[in-house]
Protein backbone atom coordinates (compact mmCIF):
# COMPACT_ATOMS: atom_id res chain seq x y z
CA UNK A 1 0.00 0.00 0.00
CA UNK A 2 3.17 2.05 -0.02
CA UNK A 3 2.79 4.69 -3.00
CA UNK A 4 4.10 8.31 -3.51
CA UNK A 5 0.50 9.69 -3.41
CA UNK A 6 -1.07 10.71 0.35
CA UNK A 7 -3.73 8.70 2.12
CA UNK A 8 -7.07 9.26 2.14
CA UNK A 9 -8.05 9.77 5.79
CA UNK A 10 -11.67 8.00 6.05
CA UNK A 11 -12.37 5.43 3.24
CA UNK A 12 -15.97 3.93 2.68
CA UNK A 13 -16.59 0.55 0.53
CA UNK A 14 -19.83 -0.23 -0.32
CA UNK A 15 -20.64 -3.91 -1.59
CA UNK A 16 -23.67 -5.49 -2.02
CA UNK A 17 -23.05 -8.65 0.28
CA UNK A 18 -20.02 -9.63 1.84
CA UNK A 19 -19.80 -13.76 0.82
CA UNK A 20 -17.36 -16.02 -0.09
CA UNK A 21 -16.77 -14.04 -3.53
CA UNK A 22 -13.02 -13.00 -4.77
CA UNK A 23 -14.30 -9.52 -5.04
CA UNK A 24 -15.71 -9.70 -1.37
CA UNK A 25 -12.28 -11.20 0.22
CA UNK A 26 -10.67 -8.12 -1.72
CA UNK A 27 -12.33 -5.77 -0.32
CA UNK A 28 -12.10 -6.86 3.48
CA UNK A 29 -8.27 -7.53 2.60
CA UNK A 30 -8.20 -3.88 1.64
CA UNK A 31 -10.34 -1.96 4.03
CA UNK A 32 -8.15 -4.31 6.65
CA UNK A 33 -5.17 -2.93 4.80
CA UNK A 34 -6.45 0.94 5.13
CA UNK A 35 -7.56 0.46 9.12
CA UNK A 36 -4.49 -1.05 9.94
CA UNK A 37 -2.48 2.47 8.60
CA UNK A 38 -4.46 4.53 10.48
CA UNK A 39 -7.46 5.28 8.08
CA UNK A 40 -11.07 5.76 9.47
CA UNK A 41 -12.89 2.80 7.02
CA UNK A 42 -16.37 1.78 7.18
CA UNK A 43 -17.67 -1.41 5.05
CA UNK A 44 -21.06 -0.81 4.01
CA UNK A 45 -22.77 -4.61 3.00
CA UNK A 46 -26.04 -6.57 3.43
CA UNK A 47 -23.83 -9.38 6.00
CA UNK A 48 -21.90 -12.33 4.46
CA UNK A 49 -19.70 -14.89 5.55
CA UNK A 50 -16.17 -12.39 4.91
CA UNK A 51 -18.17 -10.31 7.82
CA UNK A 52 -15.70 -13.02 10.47
CA UNK A 53 -12.67 -11.11 8.63
CA UNK A 54 -13.06 -7.87 9.38
CA UNK A 55 -10.87 -5.86 11.64
CA UNK A 56 -12.30 -4.75 14.91
CA UNK A 57 -10.85 -1.24 13.33
CA UNK A 58 -13.29 -1.60 10.44
CA UNK A 59 -16.76 -0.21 11.08
CA UNK A 60 -19.17 -2.56 9.22
CA UNK A 61 -22.64 -1.17 8.61
CA UNK A 62 -25.49 -3.93 7.83
CA UNK A 63 -27.85 -3.01 5.23
CA UNK A 64 -30.20 -4.03 1.96
CA UNK A 65 -27.79 -4.28 -0.62
CA UNK A 66 -27.33 -7.76 -1.27
CA UNK A 67 -30.32 -7.40 -4.31
CA UNK A 68 -29.27 -3.71 -4.88
CA UNK A 69 -30.72 -3.37 -8.40
CA UNK A 70 -34.22 -3.81 -7.28
CA UNK A 71 -33.59 -2.19 -3.69
CA UNK A 72 -32.01 0.96 -5.02
CA UNK A 73 -33.51 3.70 -3.73
CA UNK A 74 -34.28 1.66 -0.31
CA UNK A 75 -30.54 1.45 -0.21
CA UNK A 76 -29.50 4.83 -1.16
CA UNK A 77 -32.12 6.32 1.72
CA UNK A 78 -29.86 3.65 3.87
CA UNK A 79 -26.71 5.06 3.07
CA UNK A 80 -27.65 8.84 2.84
CA UNK A 81 -27.79 9.47 6.57
CA UNK A 82 -24.59 7.32 6.98
CA UNK A 83 -21.96 9.44 4.37
CA UNK A 84 -22.33 12.98 7.07
CA UNK A 85 -21.60 11.35 9.44
CA UNK A 86 -18.87 9.46 8.01
CA UNK A 87 -17.42 11.77 6.00
CA UNK A 88 -15.45 9.68 3.75
CA UNK A 89 -12.93 11.31 1.29
CA UNK A 90 -13.40 8.28 -1.19
CA UNK A 91 -16.19 5.96 -1.59
CA UNK A 92 -14.99 2.60 -3.43
CA UNK A 93 -17.87 0.65 -4.91
CA UNK A 94 -17.79 -2.63 -6.53
CA UNK A 95 -20.57 -2.14 -9.48
CA UNK A 96 -22.67 0.34 -11.09
CA UNK A 97 -25.56 -0.47 -9.38
CA UNK A 98 -23.52 0.03 -5.43
CA UNK A 99 -22.32 3.61 -7.61
CA UNK A 100 -25.45 4.73 -8.42
CA UNK A 101 -26.32 4.22 -4.48
CA UNK A 102 -23.42 6.20 -3.58
CA UNK A 103 -24.48 9.23 -5.90
CA UNK A 104 -28.00 9.07 -5.20
CA UNK A 105 -27.24 9.56 -1.55
CA UNK A 106 -25.27 12.35 -2.76
CA UNK A 107 -21.59 11.27 -1.99
CA UNK A 108 -19.48 13.50 -3.89
CA UNK A 109 -16.33 11.32 -4.82
CA UNK A 110 -16.71 7.58 -6.12
CA UNK A 111 -14.41 5.12 -6.88
CA UNK A 112 -16.03 1.77 -8.93
CA UNK A 113 -13.91 -0.87 -8.97
CA UNK A 114 -13.63 -4.02 -11.03
CA UNK A 115 -15.85 -3.49 -13.45
CA UNK A 116 -15.77 -6.72 -15.65
CA UNK A 117 -17.07 -7.33 -19.06
CA UNK A 118 -20.58 -8.09 -20.04
CA UNK A 119 -23.12 -8.46 -23.17
CA UNK A 120 -22.48 -6.99 -26.46
CA UNK A 121 -24.35 -3.71 -25.34
CA UNK A 122 -23.78 -3.77 -21.88
CA UNK A 123 -20.85 -1.08 -21.98
CA UNK A 124 -22.92 1.35 -24.17
CA UNK A 125 -25.86 1.02 -21.63
CA UNK A 126 -23.20 1.11 -18.62
CA UNK A 127 -21.50 4.35 -20.32
CA UNK A 128 -23.73 7.50 -19.52
CA UNK A 129 -24.72 6.18 -15.72
CA UNK A 130 -21.09 5.67 -15.06
CA UNK A 131 -20.28 9.40 -15.75
CA UNK A 132 -21.35 9.96 -12.37
CA UNK A 133 -18.32 8.36 -10.74
CA UNK A 134 -14.55 9.93 -10.81
CA UNK A 135 -12.43 6.71 -11.65
CA UNK A 136 -13.29 3.09 -12.81
CA UNK A 137 -10.99 0.36 -12.78
CA UNK A 138 -11.78 -2.08 -15.56
CA UNK A 139 -10.45 -5.64 -15.54
CA UNK A 140 -9.06 -5.47 -19.04
CA UNK A 141 -7.61 -3.75 -21.89
CA UNK A 142 -10.91 -4.53 -24.00
CA UNK A 143 -13.44 -3.55 -20.97
CA UNK A 144 -11.76 -0.23 -21.34
CA UNK A 145 -11.28 0.01 -24.98
CA UNK A 146 -15.66 -0.93 -25.09
CA UNK A 147 -16.08 1.82 -22.40
CA UNK A 148 -14.12 4.61 -24.70
CA UNK A 149 -15.69 3.28 -27.59
CA UNK A 150 -19.03 4.30 -25.69
CA UNK A 151 -18.17 7.85 -25.21
CA UNK A 152 -16.64 7.13 -21.53
CA UNK A 153 -13.39 9.49 -20.91
CA UNK A 154 -10.29 7.57 -21.73
CA UNK A 155 -8.66 9.41 -18.68
CA UNK A 156 -10.91 7.70 -16.26
CA UNK A 157 -10.60 4.30 -16.63
CA UNK A 158 -8.01 2.79 -15.65
CA UNK A 159 -6.81 -1.16 -16.14
CA UNK A 160 -6.05 -3.18 -13.06
CA UNK A 161 -6.26 -7.15 -13.94
CA UNK A 162 -7.75 -9.39 -11.20
CA UNK A 163 -4.83 -10.86 -8.97
CA UNK A 164 -4.60 -13.85 -6.64
CA UNK A 165 -2.64 -14.83 -3.72
CA UNK A 166 -1.05 -18.26 -4.87
CA UNK A 167 0.55 -19.31 -1.22
CA UNK A 168 -2.59 -21.02 -0.29
CA UNK A 169 -2.51 -23.51 -3.16
CA UNK A 170 0.04 -26.10 -2.24
CA UNK A 171 -0.99 -29.64 -3.71
CA UNK A 172 -2.39 -31.06 -0.68
CA UNK A 173 -1.42 -34.98 0.55
CA UNK A 174 -3.04 -38.23 -0.93
CA UNK A 175 -5.47 -38.97 1.39
CA UNK A 176 -6.64 -35.35 1.25
CA UNK A 177 -7.07 -35.39 -2.17
CA UNK A 178 -8.83 -39.05 -2.05
CA UNK A 179 -11.08 -37.47 0.15
CA UNK A 180 -12.39 -34.67 -1.80
CA UNK A 181 -12.73 -36.79 -4.84
CA UNK A 182 -14.83 -38.96 -2.80
CA UNK A 183 -17.14 -36.02 -1.71
CA UNK A 184 -17.13 -34.76 -5.25
CA UNK A 185 -18.66 -37.92 -6.56
CA UNK A 186 -15.33 -39.39 -8.66
CA UNK A 187 -13.95 -42.18 -6.20
CA UNK A 188 -12.85 -44.34 -8.96
CA UNK A 189 -8.83 -43.98 -9.83
CA UNK A 190 -10.14 -43.80 -13.45
CA UNK A 191 -12.18 -41.26 -13.03
CA UNK A 192 -11.79 -37.80 -14.71
CA UNK A 193 -12.69 -35.12 -12.29
CA UNK A 194 -13.48 -31.74 -14.25
CA UNK A 195 -14.08 -29.07 -11.74
CA UNK A 196 -15.56 -25.51 -11.76
CA UNK A 197 -15.75 -22.80 -9.20
CA UNK A 198 -18.60 -20.14 -9.02
CA UNK A 199 -21.64 -18.63 -8.22
CA UNK A 200 -24.95 -20.73 -10.03
CA UNK A 201 -25.37 -17.35 -11.95
CA UNK A 202 -26.39 -16.33 -15.81
CA UNK A 203 -23.38 -14.87 -16.55
CA UNK A 204 -21.69 -17.76 -15.41
CA UNK A 205 -23.50 -20.04 -17.92
CA UNK A 206 -23.04 -23.65 -16.12
CA UNK A 207 -25.97 -24.73 -18.05
CA UNK A 208 -23.41 -25.91 -20.89
CA UNK A 209 -21.68 -28.24 -18.08
CA UNK A 210 -24.85 -29.97 -18.81
CA UNK A 211 -25.17 -30.14 -22.29
CA UNK A 212 -21.14 -31.27 -22.52
CA UNK A 213 -21.88 -34.14 -20.12
CA UNK A 214 -24.67 -35.55 -22.04
CA UNK A 215 -22.57 -35.23 -25.33
CA UNK A 216 -19.84 -37.04 -23.65
CA UNK A 217 -21.97 -39.70 -21.75
CA UNK A 218 -21.28 -42.38 -24.24
CA UNK A 219 -17.77 -41.52 -25.69
CA UNK A 220 -16.37 -40.72 -22.14
CA UNK A 221 -18.10 -42.15 -19.73
CA UNK A 222 -15.13 -42.18 -16.76
CA UNK A 223 -15.52 -38.15 -16.82
CA UNK A 224 -17.63 -36.54 -13.85
CA UNK A 225 -18.22 -33.12 -13.30
CA UNK A 226 -18.37 -31.01 -9.60
CA UNK A 227 -19.78 -27.78 -9.50
CA UNK A 228 -18.96 -26.08 -6.35
CA UNK A 229 -20.81 -22.73 -5.54
CA UNK A 230 -24.77 -21.90 -4.71
CA UNK A 231 -26.89 -18.95 -6.40
CA UNK A 232 -30.48 -18.59 -7.96
CA UNK A 233 -29.90 -21.04 -10.67
CA UNK A 234 -28.94 -24.11 -8.51
CA UNK A 235 -32.92 -25.59 -8.80
CA UNK A 236 -32.99 -25.01 -12.32
CA UNK A 237 -29.60 -27.11 -12.76
CA UNK A 238 -30.66 -29.66 -10.85
CA UNK A 239 -34.07 -30.31 -12.70
CA UNK A 240 -31.39 -29.53 -15.90
CA UNK A 241 -29.64 -32.08 -14.76
CA UNK A 242 -32.43 -34.51 -14.45
CA UNK A 243 -34.02 -33.88 -17.54
CA UNK A 244 -31.07 -34.69 -19.41
CA UNK A 245 -30.06 -37.90 -17.61
CA UNK A 246 -26.94 -36.45 -16.06
CA UNK A 247 -27.39 -36.24 -13.19
CA UNK A 248 -24.98 -38.61 -11.85
CA UNK A 249 -22.33 -37.60 -13.48
CA UNK A 250 -22.57 -33.70 -12.66
CA UNK A 251 -22.54 -33.00 -9.03
CA UNK A 252 -23.88 -29.58 -7.46
CA UNK A 253 -21.48 -29.51 -4.50
CA UNK A 254 -22.90 -26.28 -2.95
CA UNK A 255 -20.80 -23.99 -0.81
CA UNK A 256 -17.15 -24.77 -0.03
CA UNK A 257 -14.36 -23.08 2.15
CA UNK A 258 -11.72 -25.63 1.20
CA UNK A 259 -11.41 -24.15 -2.49
CA UNK A 260 -7.84 -24.56 -2.81
CA UNK A 261 -7.78 -28.54 -1.75
CA UNK A 262 -10.69 -28.31 -4.29
CA UNK A 263 -8.49 -27.15 -7.27
CA UNK A 264 -5.59 -29.47 -6.30
CA UNK A 265 -7.71 -32.50 -6.26
CA UNK A 266 -9.72 -31.96 -9.93
CA UNK A 267 -8.13 -33.22 -13.21
CA UNK A 268 -9.28 -30.21 -15.07
CA UNK A 269 -10.31 -27.18 -14.39
CA UNK A 270 -13.52 -25.87 -16.43
CA UNK A 271 -15.21 -22.13 -16.84
CA UNK A 272 -17.93 -21.50 -19.10
CA UNK A 273 -18.57 -17.70 -17.94
CA UNK A 274 -20.26 -15.68 -20.48
CA UNK A 275 -18.48 -12.55 -19.23
CA UNK A 276 -16.71 -12.52 -16.26
CA UNK A 277 -12.45 -13.54 -16.49
CA UNK A 278 -12.45 -17.28 -17.15
CA UNK A 279 -10.40 -20.15 -17.80
CA UNK A 280 -11.83 -21.52 -20.76
CA UNK A 281 -14.00 -19.14 -22.94
CA UNK A 282 -12.28 -16.19 -24.05
CA UNK A 283 -13.62 -13.49 -22.00
CA UNK A 284 -10.99 -10.71 -21.22
CA UNK A 285 -8.83 -12.05 -18.97
CA UNK A 286 -8.77 -15.58 -19.93
CA UNK A 287 -6.64 -15.07 -23.62
CA UNK A 288 -3.95 -12.78 -21.56
CA UNK A 289 -3.61 -15.45 -18.54
CA UNK A 290 -3.26 -18.30 -20.94
CA UNK A 291 -1.01 -19.20 -23.63
CA UNK A 292 -1.13 -21.66 -26.13
CA UNK A 293 1.10 -24.18 -24.27
CA UNK A 294 -0.71 -23.48 -20.61
CA UNK A 295 -4.87 -23.53 -21.44
CA UNK A 296 -7.30 -23.66 -24.16
CA UNK A 297 -9.49 -21.20 -24.58
CA UNK A 298 -12.59 -20.90 -26.75
CA UNK A 299 -15.43 -18.28 -27.96
CA UNK A 300 -17.99 -17.37 -25.70
CA UNK A 301 -21.01 -19.59 -25.39
CA UNK A 302 -19.47 -21.91 -27.35
CA UNK A 303 -20.79 -25.37 -25.95
CA UNK A 304 -18.76 -27.55 -29.09
CA UNK A 305 -15.44 -26.07 -28.76
CA UNK A 306 -15.99 -26.80 -24.86
CA UNK A 307 -16.87 -30.03 -25.50
CA UNK A 308 -13.95 -30.39 -27.75
CA UNK A 309 -11.54 -29.07 -26.33
CA UNK A 310 -12.00 -31.08 -22.89
CA UNK A 311 -12.46 -34.30 -24.58
CA UNK A 312 -9.44 -33.30 -26.11
CA UNK A 313 -7.45 -33.17 -23.18
CA UNK A 314 -9.21 -36.14 -22.01
CA UNK A 315 -7.87 -38.21 -24.54
CA UNK A 316 -4.75 -37.08 -24.41
CA UNK A 317 -2.57 -37.52 -21.32
CA UNK A 318 1.14 -36.43 -22.97
CA UNK A 319 -0.67 -33.43 -23.79
CA UNK A 320 -2.01 -32.06 -20.64
CA UNK A 321 0.96 -33.10 -18.86
CA UNK A 322 2.93 -30.56 -20.97
CA UNK A 323 0.30 -28.18 -20.40
CA UNK A 324 0.78 -28.33 -16.65
CA UNK A 325 4.42 -28.69 -16.85
CA UNK A 326 4.31 -25.13 -19.14
CA UNK A 327 1.87 -23.49 -16.38
CA UNK A 328 4.18 -24.20 -13.76
CA UNK A 329 7.42 -23.20 -15.84
CA UNK A 330 5.96 -19.61 -16.57
CA UNK A 331 4.03 -18.74 -13.36
CA UNK A 332 2.14 -16.22 -15.07
CA UNK A 333 -0.49 -15.74 -12.28
CA UNK A 334 2.45 -14.84 -9.55
CA UNK A 335 4.34 -12.92 -12.15
CA UNK A 336 1.47 -10.88 -13.66
CA UNK A 337 -1.65 -11.31 -11.79
CA UNK A 338 0.14 -11.47 -8.37
CA UNK A 339 -2.52 -10.16 -5.73
CA UNK A 340 -0.07 -7.80 -4.19
CA UNK A 341 0.31 -6.26 -7.65
CA UNK A 342 -3.59 -5.74 -8.00
CA UNK A 343 -4.39 -4.24 -4.66
CA UNK A 344 -1.26 -2.12 -4.99
CA UNK A 345 -2.35 -0.21 -8.23
CA UNK A 346 -6.15 -0.50 -7.26
CA UNK A 347 -4.81 1.34 -4.21
CA UNK A 348 -3.08 4.31 -6.47
CA UNK A 349 -6.42 4.67 -7.79
CA UNK A 350 -8.28 5.23 -4.28
CA UNK A 351 -5.14 7.65 -3.39
CA UNK A 352 -5.72 9.67 -6.81
CA UNK A 353 -9.66 10.27 -5.89
CA UNK A 354 -8.42 11.16 -2.41
CA UNK A 355 -6.56 13.65 -3.41
CA UNK A 356 -9.18 15.00 -5.65
CA UNK A 357 -11.38 15.27 -3.07
CA UNK A 358 -8.63 17.00 -1.02
CA UNK A 359 -8.19 19.70 -3.83
CA UNK A 360 -10.00 23.11 -3.55
CA UNK A 361 -13.06 23.23 -5.51
CA UNK A 362 -12.54 25.56 -8.63
CA UNK A 363 -15.46 27.14 -7.58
Amino acid sequence: LETELPSPRRLMLVIDTLGMGGVERYVVTVGNRWAEQGVEVTVISERGEQVERIHPLVRHVDGPYDEVRATLPRAAMHLQPIIPQTRPDCIITNSLATALVARTARASRTHCERLAGGPADRHIRVARPMALVDRVVAVSPDVKSRLVAADWSVSTVMVVHNGIDCRPFEPPDAATCLRIRRELAAPDPDHILVGTVGRLTAQNAQHHIFAMAARLRDSHPRIRFALVGTGARAEELRTLGETLGVSDRVLLAGQRVDIPQILSSVDRYLSCSDWPTSAATRTEGAAQLFTPDTGMVVPVGCADALTGSLATLVDHKERREAMGCAARAQARAQAHFSHTRMVGQRTAATQSVARRAAEPSPN
